[in-house]
């Protein structure tokens, strides 16, 4: 197995047990990441320091072909930067995702959250397929 197979994979089962529990618990899912990620500015930071390493491994990854260098290496970049505001702006962006939160809780309703935890597993599902497989 190469790089892009296993990284695949992992981001697959990664989204598929980050969001299978919106299929069956939705709203105690919503108050669980709520307690346990957005309830304190350390927490925040913590989370990113983990999108750092994880953005720094994906840029610098040596996967080898030109064009498939260039997503992780992008990826890679976003969350990098995105670790960055988590890190500086700790208060600023905890209060963004728990107003995203609660507009997604209140527009989508019960329903809408479980088709979401249901495309988030087929997605992760399709992740592992392409890093197993192939297409």
């Amino acid at each position: 197995m190469d790089t892009l197979s296993i990284i695949c994979i992992v981001l697959g089962l990664w989204i598929i047990i980050k969001r299978a529990p919106l299929v069956f618990a939705p709203s105690a899912t919503l108050r669980r990441y709520d307690r346990l990620v957005l309830s304190t500015d350390a927490r925040i930071r913590i989370a990113g320091v983990v999108i750092a390493v994880v953005g720094l491994f994906l840029f610098l990854l040596p996967v080898g072909e030109e064009m498939l260098e260039k997503v992780p290496r992008a990826m890679g970049c976003a969350m990098v930067f995105l670790a960055f505001v988590c890190l500086t702006f700790a208060g600023w962006t905890r209060q963004r995702i728990r107003s995203l939160v609660n507009f997604v809780n209140s527009s989508v309703g019960d329903i809408g959250l479980r088709v979401i935890g249901v495309l988030s597993v087929l997605i992760g599902l399709l992740l592992i397929y392409v890093g197993g497989y192939g297409l």
